[in-house]
């Protein structure tokens, strides 16, 4: 396609509707048709997160490029905006995710979690979590507890605060995944499942069944074995997604297995662990 007769508009729906579709190597070749110098902090950070997701797809002898063009462009994304809270969390992810040997460091993961204190101070709070879980393999379950009694505004099951509710939606999901990891005895989070499920939409990073498996885990900590079991038949629904089953035996099979960890306490150990999805 010749750049100079592409609208600007019709190049966004188009950037757009990639994205929608999770393809991320169409993302990334439209975003780079757009001029160089028209490049702003949100394109960088398209193409940073293109990058990363597109690297997890391909053989790993192809990724390192996908991953170098990721720390790139995430760098030019805080370069152009430093106080954009999206690009410090994505960059405090990486470095925290990525081994020593492609860049991984716990300072430099901490550089940008201490650059969102006077931003944002839950997100900043998260941003220590995740450090500490990536390098120490641990959550502090008190600091934990308290993070999310902040989060709630109160212990009860209210609605999702309204602060909350503009935050960006993985903040509220990799909440709901530390519960369910680290078993959180904390303010209740049925808000921040409801709010997931019924908000779910194509552009998210993460699948409703993930939510579901995540609030079967929950439902299972909180002595609510019945409760688990329907979020375990929501999760089947979806089943496809994670599993690939075809059949109605190989549904069956994955029911029996799911339920037999869930009741075993190692659904989380087998399925999920302390992965970040």
């Amino acid at each position: 396609l010749d750049k100079k007769n592409i609208s600007p508009e019709i190049l966004e729906q188009w950037i757009e509707d990639a994205r929608a579709h999770k393809d991320w190597e169409q993302v990334i070749i439209l975003i780079n048709k757009k001029p160089e110098n028209e490049l702003n902090s949100r394109d960088f950070f398209l193409l940073g997160a293109a990058n990363g997701f597109r690297s997890r797809e391909v053989n790993r002898m192809f990724s390192l490029p996908y991953v170098r063009n990721m720390k790139t462009y995430f760098g030019k994304a805080h370069q152009a905006n430093p106080t954009g809270v999206l690009t410090l969390v994505a960059l405090y992810k990486v470095y925290s995710d990525l081994p020593s040997l492609l860049g991984g460091s716990r300072s430099a993961a901490m550089e940008y979690v201490n650059a969102l204190k006077p931003l944002d101070p839950l997100e900043y709070q998260l941003g220590l979590m995740y450090v500490s879980e990536a390098f120490e393999g641990r959550v502090d379950s008190g600091q934990l507890n308290e993070f999310l009694n902040q989060c709630a505004e109160s212990s009860s099951c209210d609605p999702l605060p309204e602060n909350l509710k503009q935050k960006r939606r993985n903040f509220i999901f990799d909440v709901l995944r530390l519960v369910a990891v680290y078993k959180s005895s904390g303010a209740c989070v049925e808000p921040f499942i409801v709010f997931l499920i019924e908000t779910h939409s194509s552009t998210d990073s993460f699948s409703s069944a993930w939510i579901k498996l995540y609030a079967a885990v929950i439902a299972e900590h909180s002595n609510q074995p019945n409760k688990a079991l329907q979020w375990i038949e929501e999760v089947l629904e979806e089943a496809q997604i994670l599993f690939k089953w075809t059949t109605r035996e190989e549904r069956d099979k994955h029911k029996v297995m799911l339920e037999k960890a869930l009741q075993d306490g190692d659904l989380i150990k087998n399925l999920i662990g302390a992965k970040k999805v």
